[in-house]
């Protein structure tokens, strides 16, 4: 597996690997790449693309801070079509890591951060990328939220969230 290949604007690196499914996809973005994730104090974030022979892949970025990344959804190697996002949420308590996760830790002391939920922006975003992904490839563009032990996804339309339950990565705590 390599990671090394740019995108076509250089906001994310291409992961090599390849899938049958856009879940099997999230679902080895949640394993790789949360445990650097909560290591790191830092969001993840990437795309779930679609070849032209229907294999999917995924775009990576881990240059966020300990509650937000940002994601260029069309950013996504020439010849494929993005279909979702993918993004890890880390505690509060990984984001003591990292200056910003000091300050937030600060901050956020006092409330019970819900980091297994979606955020509003997280929302926005898969919305307002289906917006412009209906038009153009007539499909809504879908936000993963991932955590070492789910994967849950929004689809917006009022539609109600999926949550698969998974093992943390190996040596994680939960």
């Amino acid at each position: 597996m390599s990671d090394t290949e740019r995108t076509p604007q250089g906001t994310a690196r291409v992961n090599s690997e390849r899938f049958n499914t856009e879940l099997e996809a999230v679902w080895y973005a949640a394993n790789y790449y949360y445990k650097t994730s909560y290591q790191r104090g830092r969001e993840y974030i990437g795309v779930v693309f679609r070849e032209p022979n229907g294999r999917f892949g995924i775009t990576v970025r881990g240059d966020g801070v300990c509650f937000q990344t940002k994601v260029r959804v069309g950013d996504v190697p020439h010849g494929t079509i993005p279909t979702a996002v993918w993004h890890t949420h880390i505690p509060a308590t990984a984001c003591a890591t990292s200056f910003e996760g000091k300050v937030f830790m600060l901050l956020l002391s006092s409330f019970d951060f819900d980091w297994d939920e979606f955020s509003g922006d997280d929302r926005a975003l898969s919305d307002n990328a289906s917006k412009v992904s209906i038009k153009r490839w007539g499909h809504r563009i879908p936000i993963y939220l991932v955590t070492a032990t789910m994967i849950k996804r929004y689809r917006g339309n009022n539609l109600p969230d999926k949550v698969w339950h998974k093992d943390a990565p190996s040596q994680m705590r939960k």
